[in-house]
């Protein structure tokens, strides 16, 4: 019984080349089922390139949002000076 369904069970998935490093990496059905589910297009970069690119990402984001404050900061700083001078 166990033997009959093992042999019923279709096994798909594709093998594609990295375009960051060239790796070839396999992609299941299921994970081929789930981006095609979330109308997604299907990877071009292996798992390891994928979270190495939304890592350096989420940083270059956070270094925009911290020069952002940065610079609102100076900006402050500088419209306060300018009052303080006014009333010397």
């Amino acid at each position: 019984m166990v033997r009959q369904r093992v042999e019923q069970i279709e096994i798909r998935g594709q093998s594609i080349e990295c375009v960051s490093c060239g790796a070839l990496f396999y992609l299941t059905a299921q994970e081929e089922q789930w981006f095609t589910a979330k109308r997604l297009s299907l990877p071009a970069r292996c798992r390891n390139c994928r979270k190495t690119r939304r890592w350096k990402h989420t940083i270059d984001v956070d270094s925009e949002k911290v020069k952002a404050r940065d610079e609102a900061f100076e900006l402050a700083m500088r419209n306060a000076q300018k009052v303080i001078n006014k009333y010397r």
